[in-house]
């Protein structure tokens, strides 16, 4: 691969730290002010006129502080390592809050200016995960736990729109439909009320169980129950807990896995459970940074048996019930959460392929390392998103101090073997991402396996 010469400035004012955004291409993310060396230029004054030129901020190199090196892999964006000479510049002064900047291009015939839009973000711990793929590294350790951030990752934002209106709308669908079979429960059902978890998540078996009904396979009593159950429901926790044996298992469906839907009693049961486990395990993912693909898409989790940390769990979701996990039960923190991460992205997945790429695919049929046989491309993107998050969530949980031991080895080692897959089959990875036309998606699943990539030679955050 061949390799550039960058430098990134990161300007510090009143513990917070000053980023920028295309507004125009969201995908992009938050940045911090960044550019080539241009040849015969030393690095230094390279910083110093990509940061008057980005930002309009025109500063004396002499103030510029050192942040060290650092290579970055900038794969599957392209096939180039980026030598990045990071500076800090730290201004004690009053700053203004926000401001807009036009970044002109005066060496290039017919450029258009581009526009950057500035504002300080605080030096919280997620700050470093909130920047464009591998600027997080060179603050990491500048980054306080208690700094009180509340940073959100701008790559995400038009598709938690996606997330948001599809949800909106099956959830309106769903409670019409509902309301026509209990005309007097119209009230209860509306539909604001049913579009999180773990309520929505509900409302799809509620739905299920209502089809049956109709076509003489259930009762309208039991729909009715489950319904009633539901309204009931107080604080759950998130998701809500409930026991397979406590559902009732369908036999004729068209899935290839067990399908169970929850029922009033398997509901009413769930207080006499214990404690939610699965609430500590959304701690951590929130912590860690990565609720961007589990609200909204795991409201449910459906215990199937128990297992100890050396056994192999199982874990799957079905199209026609959106928002709910099908999982064995474990006592590890790690293998839980990464349960609820592992299928909630299948489900967000789903949702943005068909609400963005309703036309689907290409043709073609790919090897997937992970199921060990052919696969179309949209399985090997679900593999790709998947596997590139949970690499780097195995990461983060070795720095945390309620990780405990046994759990950090797990991770580690899934970490090591994970990263290996994604790494060896790139190739096939690149070209299912090519196939990807929305812009915003493929721009996320492409950072997120950039991440990932990243984490074999230890260079990001």
């Amino acid at each position: 691969m061949k390799s550039r010469t960058k430098v990134s400035v990161y300007v510090i004012s009143n513990g917070r730290l000053l980023v920028f955004a295309h507004l125009a291409h969201p995908e992009v993310g938050y940045q911090v002010p960044s550019g080539t060396v241009k040849h015969g230029e030393s690095v230094a004054a390279a910083a110093a006129r990509e940061l008057a030129e980005e930002t309009g901020l025109h500063v004396n190199e002499g103030i510029l502080e050192s942040l060290g090196i650092f290579v970055h892999d900038m794969r599957p964006f392209r096939e180039e390592l980026q030598e990045r000479h990071c500076f800090l510049v730290r201004l004690d002064s009053a700053q203004r809050e926000k401001w807009t900047h036009w970044e002109e291009h005066s060496e290039t015939v017919g450029a258009v200016p581009e526009r950057f839009d500035f504002h300080w973000e605080p030096l919280a711990a997620e700050l470093p995960h909130l920047l464009v793929i591998g600027q997080g590294a060179p603050i990491a350790k500048m980054c306080a736990e208690d700094a009180g951030g509340n940073a959100q990752r701008l790559e995400y934002r038009a598709l938690d729109t996606t997330l948001n209106d599809t949800l909106s709308r099956r959830r309106q669908t769903q409670c019409a439909a509902v309301a026509l079979l209990f005309p007097e429960m119209r009230v209860e059902l509306d539909a604001t009320h049913w579009c999180r978890d773990p309520a929505g998540a509900l409302l799809e078996h509620i739905v299920y169980h209502a089809q049956r009904a109709v076509t003489g396979k259930g009762s309208l009593a039991a729909v009715r129950e489950l319904l009633l159950a539901t309204l009931k429901l107080k604080h759950t926790g998130f998701p809500l807990v409930i026991r397979s044996k406590d559902c009732l298992k369908v036999s004729d469906h068209d899935y290839e896995t067990p399908l169970f839907l929850a029922t009033a009693s398997a509901v009413s049961a769930k207080s006499s459970y214990g404690g939610n486990d699965y609430e500590t395990a959304i701690r951590l993912l929130r912590r860690a940074g990565f609720m961007h693909t589990v609200e909204g898409c795991a409201g449910l989790a459906i215990e199937l048996a128990d297992k100890t940390l050396l056994e192999a769990s199982n874990s799957y979701t079905l199209s026609g019930l959106r928002g709910t996990l099908f999982c064995d039960r474990t006592d590890s923190l790690v293998r839980r959460a990464e349960t609820v991460l592992h299928e909630a992205t299948h489900t967000w997945l789903n949702i943005m392929l068909a609400e963005r790429m309703p036309q689907g695919f290409r043709q073609g049929q790919y090897w997937s390392p992970w199921r060990h046989k052919l696969r179309p491309a949209h399985g090997i993107l679900q593999a790709t998103l998947v596997f590139s998050l949970l690499c780097q969530f195995f990461d983060r949980c070795l720095r945390f101090d309620e990780v405990v031991a046994v759990d950090k080895a797990y991770a580690r080692a899934r970490l090591r073997v994970e990263s290996g897959v994604l790494l060896d089959n790139f190739s096939i990875i690149s070209e299912v991402l090519m196939q990807v036309e929305d812009t915003p998606l493929r721009a996320v699943v492409a950072e997120e396996l950039n991440r990932a990539l990243n984490l074999i030679s230890r260079k990001e955050c």
